[in-house]
């Protein structure tokens, strides 16, 4: 294997770092000596400019679905929102990424070792332009920062009908030349500065959040003294609708909407793809919800959608419950207490 591109990783090296770029599903390193971080492509996130004039985080997150429910084509409850910085009084960058994409991708990186990374869409590694665009054209691709702080990407073919529709801005090209009547002005990116960049990068928008935070450095897993903890919190993780908890080696899923429902097959295996939670079963607690919600008539039973019964002790700060999420009240224990 190439020493810059990375696999499956071995667990007697220590924790990689560095800048990584994620191609055709290969982790290829950009820049050495950097915190964690991988850049991914940003033709799968669509990057909105949203306001949300709240006074906490908290609320912000929480409002955050019904703000962009109308501005995506997927149900809401399909895909990741990451919340990213204030880009102007009350208005808020925010990335949006398909629930299969984003656990492919930190299925990618546990796999090779860096499952702890950051990650960013590539196109914010562009200066913000003061006005019009900053554009990355190369490889049949161009990545397009605005000067209110959001981007895109699209085929380099549809560059120049995007930049028409957008009312021709001035385009700064850190790429490719560009035809004489797009470009303004040209300049170029720094190697020596792509660490930084990538850095900055993450300060604006880091996808690794709610379901997708590093939890393992939040130290609720692989904790000697407690093994239960809610690891999906609804709408505070940017999910609304499902409840994740974790007893043991045991998870105990509620969904809560039906779209989520809908989706049990997608969030199953994006449990399996997080080998740092070892677990061993993983069981559906949602009629009662859905029933609450006047969906008698949707085709949802209690049941293991992986293993089976485990009987399972656990541990909340060295203190010792047997849960009974089968026949118990919500999921079986209070973990949102």
């Amino acid at each position: 294997m190439s020493p810059n591109t990375r696999g499956a990783s071995d667990p007697s090296e220590p924790p990689a770092a560095g800048v990584w770029t994620l191609a055709s599903d290969r982790l290829i390193i950009a820049a050495r000596d950097w915190p964690a971080t991988i850049l991914v492509s940003t033709g799968q996130v669509r990057l909105l400019a949203v306001d949300l004039p709240l006074p906490s985080h908290a609320k912000r997150v929480a409002a955050l679905p019904f703000a962009i429910e109308d501005r995506i084509a997927e149900p809401v409850d399909s895909v990741h929102l990451a919340l990213g910085e204030q880009i102007a009084p009350g208005r808020y960058l925010v990335g949006v990424v398909r629930h299969d994409v984003m656990a492919r991708w930190v299925a990618q990186a546990e796999e090779a070792g860096i499952g702890h990374a950051a990650m960013a869409p590539d196109v914010l590694t562009l200066p913000r332009p003061a006005e019009g665009w900053a554009v990355s054209q190369d490889g049949g691709r161009a990545a397009v920062r605005d000067a209110e702080g959001t981007g895109f990407e699209v085929p380099a073919a549809l560059l120049r009908p995007a930049w028409e529709a957008a009312g021709r801005p001035g385009v700064t090209s850190y790429g490719e030349r560009l035809p004489d009547d797009m470009q303004k002005g040209a300049a170029t990116l720094d190697p020596a500065a792509f660490g930084p960049a990538a850095g900055a990068a993450v300060a604006v928008l880091n996808l690794r959040q709610g379901a997708y935070a590093v939890r393992k450095a939040m130290g609720l897993a692989d904790n000697p003294h407690t093994n239960c903890f809610r690891l999906v919190h609804s709408e505070g993780d940017g999910l609304a609708g499902l409840i994740v908890d974790i007893y043991g080696h045991t998870a105990v899923v509620q969904a809560q909407t039906e779209g989520m429902a809908l989706h049990l097959k997608e969030i199953v295996r994006a449990l399996k793809l997080m080998p740092e939670l070892g677990l061993q079963a993983i069981y559906n607690k949602s009629a009662e919800a859905m029933q609450r919600m006047g969906k008698e008539d949707a085709i949802i039973e209690d049941g293991y959608l992986l293993g089976g019964q485990l009987d399972e002790v656990i541990l909340e700060n060295d203190c010792r419950y047997h849960p009974n999420w089968e026949e118990g009240q919500k999921t079986g224990f209070f973990l949102d207490q």
